[in-house]
């Protein structure tokens, strides 16, 4: 199994366990580009290097983040920025100790960004977009690797 598809396997099962069962995959794409309606990204840095993000609109993102927190955050778009950008460093974080555990491959992570901060470096990257459907609307989630 290639980091790709493990790293989106294991990103179905954080979605399951950490948030809701209704989520299933909608489509899977891969291009040159990120998404325009990036919300938070994150840099895997080490033996594997990626770029890993979230897109979602800013509706679909109160509702994930509401539920993933157990808290009303209403429209408040800091809060709601943490909280997902604390769901992908919860994902990155389990995905990096499977990297070590599987294929002796060592990991860390940056510090989240936010909107779109992140994309001046991902020209030279094959970006992978799965997006997701579920009960909260649609989110996608994308990993720009060197292939």
């Amino acid at each position: 199994m290639s980091k790709k598809d493990q790293y989106f396997d294991e990103l179905l099962q954080s979605l399951h366990l950490f948030i809701d069962e209704s989520f299933s995959l909608k489509s899977d794409e891969s291009g040159s580009s990120f998404p325009d309606s990036c919300v938070v990204s994150q840099d895997i840095i080490g033996d594997y290097t990626a770029i890993s993000g979230i897109s979602c609109s800013n509706d679909t993102a109160i509702k994930i983040s509401a539920k993933y927190s157990g808290i009303d955050i209403g429209e408040c778009e800091e809060i709601f920025d943490e909280i997902l950008s604390d769901f992908l460093n919860l994902h990155n974080g389990r995905f990096v100790v499977e990297l070590s555990n599987n294929f002796n491959t060592e990991c860390s992570l940056s510090p989240p960004t936010f909107r779109g901060e992140a994309h001046s470096s991902i020209g030279w990257r094959t970006v992978h977009v799965r997006s997701y459907d579920s009960d909260f609307g649609v989110i996608s989630f994308f990993l720009a690797e060197t292939e």
